[in-house]
């Protein structure tokens, strides 16, 4: 069974909060659907590991903070009958220029709901929000950080 992580980015901006969404291009699976971070851990890698690899593959950037939201993505897949729990993570970014991947051909910054009703996926959009209601009621963990290689 393949091992999945989703990673949910944030940045402050002078006014706000706002959220990294990016759509599929068309010659990636899911194309035209506009999704958050999302992966396959490598083989020897833990799911942690993953999200920071997934994140910085697929914005050029490596977050000021990496942390476990206390809830998982799950959905049921099909084609192999295999029912995914994935755990998902927040990162918050510092403000550079995005450098895309070849899965994804744009990118917006939105406030939370304007993100989340981009999204098609309801766990997706569920997830996104979970994180906002998170950050907004300043209620982060310390036992839910993950100890970036800065630091």
């Amino acid at each position: 069974m393949k091992k999945l992580v989703d990673v949910y980015p944030y940045y402050y901006s002078d006014t706000e909060r706002l959220f990294l969404i990016f759509r599929r291009s068309k010659s990636s699976l899911y194309a035209g659907q506009w999704r958050i971070i999302g992966g396959k851990c490598e083989k020897d890698e833990n799911r942690s590991e993953s999200a920071l690899r997934e994140l910085t593959e697929e914005t050029g950037i490596y977050p000021n903070k990496l942390w476990v939201i206390p809830s998982i993505n799950q959905f049921y897949e099909p084609e192999t009958d295999q029912i995914h729990h994935i755990p998902a993570f927040a990162a918050e970014m510092p403000f550079q220029q995005i450098v895309l991947n070849h899965e994804h051909d744009t990118f917006l910054w939105l406030p939370a709901q304007e993100a989340a009703n981009k999204l098609l996926w309801p766990e997706q959009k569920r997830l996104l929000l979970l994180t906002d209601a998170i950050l907004s009621s300043n209620s982060v963990l310390p036992e839910w950080d993950i100890r970036l290689h800065s630091e």
